[in-house]
């Protein structure tokens, strides 16, 4: 690789020695300013000078000799073409210095000369100060720059000023389009959140490159971003062509719908839904064999309140996947997120047997059980989860809560102890844990220390802060609580915040205000009766 490197080097730096040889001559038939003795006598010896210098440096190891021969070139004829050919040489020696020199000298010969802007800008790059290379490329743009001198300025712009390299790209496709600065152009865009020049971009490489899965990935969900929904359906319609789908096919087709599943905006476009309904026919037509996109379809399904359709593409996922998990997994968390419980947890009943170790079928299906108001059935699966998986900590937290509601303290703490001791950051267990002891009053220290590092953890959450303040209620630090208390009525202010409020304001002697509190857990929660008691004790 080092050689081929040094080769294209090479011959890049032989490209520019004939190109400079070309101007010389052209330059030297023209009358010239000797700084001494006869001019056409000076003139020879410069284009000598020039011509030994240029041969040196084709030979690509000679540059330091070749800078000798330039520099007595210079002696006779100030030439632009000579400082600029001493300017390569110098810049394959590394000495950036002594190459800025020289290209600046050629600047100042011939402020017209685009390569000299050129190399002057390589040797400011080659030193880091890369804002005085592109004010010299800034320079070339103005005097009819080439492709190639377009696109580094572009990309010297890249890093600092992504919107300038982004004009630049895009005066370079409207000459000549080209897949890989679309792509550049696209990545610009991203950073700018420009969405409307990323699908510009997306759609032109696409026009170039149509059967490209990575731009029909990209491009199909920012489509339906844009609430263009049927050009959307035409990049994924161009991918129906084949007899069988392929696998970049599915991959464009999982991506798109993905997107639209999880962007409550697309549902928000004037009529999406014949479009919609339209790509879950195709997909129930096309991808029957695909789980990933029967069950995606699904869920679009659900997303458009049309069950019949959702029922059809998840027996086709459940029917293809096999012996994949992740299949039912799926499509259950599909009824789950649609509210529906008991068709989730019918489908995990159904396929769990086939799963017999996998312990997240009788996780979910606990979680459905709990949503559904059965925290007996809860606290089954949850005990048949940790039996498959000890180490399962989020079902260890879930036992640990249903069994402190169910009254069973020592089987709850058990349950919070063995969490903490697979995962002893895990915030959920630390608060909820916190704030059993606290009820109780027992072992606040220790109450103290998980609800705090259950604070540190989810700053923002109002229910740790409450639990916190509760705690150090409860050990008698009121004006922390206090505190505490006022940070998650200020993140929140549930009735159980208020609840709360009022019971450490009550204690700081501050029954007026504790009234208050109270009153504003009553109204946010009327079947509160014993906040109703509290009241009553006051008025």
């Amino acid at each position: 690789m080092h050689r081929v490197q040094r080769s294209s080097l090479r011959l890049g730096l032989q490209l520019h020695t004939v190109v400079g040889l070309c101007v010389f001559f052209h330059m030297m038939s023209t009358p010239v300013m000797a700084f001494r003795g006869d001019s056409a006598v000076a003139a020879r010896r410069a284009k000598d000078h020039f011509i030994s210098g240029s041969t040196l440096q084709l030979m690509g190891n000679r540059h330091g000799e070749a800078v000798l021969e330039f520099q007595q070139s210079l002696r006779y004829d100030s030439s632009a073409v000579t400082a600029a050919a001493m300017t390569r040489s110098l810049i394959e020696l590394r000495k950036f210095s002594m190459a800025q020199e020289s290209a600046r000298l050629a600047t100042r010969l011939d402020s017209t000369y685009a390569e000299a802007w050129e190399l002057l800008a390589e040797v400011l790059v080659n030193e880091g100060r890369y804002d005085d290379a592109v004010a010299a490329y800034e320079r070339l743009r103005a005097l009819q720059p080439n492709r190639r001198q377009l696109y580094t300025l572009a990309r010297l712009y890249e890093p600092r000023n992504a919107r300038r390299a982004a004009d630049i790209y895009e005066t370079l496709v409207r000459t000549d389009p080209d897949v890989t600065i679309y792509e550049r152009l696209a990545a610009l865009y991203t950073r700018l959140r420009d969405y409307a020049g990323l699908a510009r971009a997306l759609e032109g490489a696409s026009a170039l490159d149509p059967i490209n899965p990575a731009i029909a990935r990209d491009l199909a969900p920012l489509l339906f971003r844009l609430h263009r929904h049927g050009d959307a359906l035409r990049v994924l319609m161009a991918w129906s062509n084949a007899i069988q789908p392929s696998e970049s096919e599915v991959d464009v087709w999982t991506s798109a719908l993905a997107y639209v599943v999880d962007d409550s905006t697309v549902f928000a476009a004037p009529q999406p839904t014949d479009t919609l309904i339209f790509v879950v026919d195709r997909a129930l037509e096309r991808f029957q064999s695909s789980w990933p996109v029967m069950v995606l379809s699904g869920a679009l399904s659900l997303r458009l309140a049309d069950h019949r359709r959702a029922a059809r593409c998840f027996e086709a996922c459940l029917k293809a996947s096999g012996a994949t998990a992740d299949a039912p997994l799926q499509v259950a968390g599909a009824w789950f997120s649609n509210g529906e419980w008991q068709r989730g947890f019918d489908v995990l009943a159904r396929t769990a047997p086939q799963f017999g170790s996998d312990a997240r079928f009788p996780y979910l299906m606990g979680i459905a059980c709990m949503n559904m108001n059965n925290d007996s059935a809860a606290r089954v699966m949850f005990d048949h989860t940790v039996h498959i998986d000890s180490m399962y900590t989020d079902a260890w937290v879930q036992l640990g809560m249903l069994r402190d509601m169910a009254g069973l303290q020592e089987a709850s703490d058990i349950a919070y102890e063995r969490a903490l001791s697979i995962e002893p950051d895990n915030h959920l267990a630390n608060n909820n844990y916190a704030y059993s002891l606290a009820v109780r009053g027992q072992r606040l220290d220790r109450a103290r220390v998980m609800s705090w590092k259950a604070v540190q953890q989810v700053p923002g959450s109002a229910s740790y802060l409450d639990t916190y303040a509760w705690v150090l209620f409860k050990q008698g630090d009121l004006d922390a609580a206090r505190s505490a208390i006022e940070r998650a009525i200020a993140r929140g202010g549930s009735a159980t915040n208020y609840d709360h409020y009022g019971d450490i304001l009550e204690a700081l002697g501050q029954l007026d205000d504790a009234v208050r509190a109270w009153q504003k857990a009553l109204d946010l929660d009327p079947d509160r009766l014993s906040v109703a008691s509290k009241i009553s004790r006051y008025r």
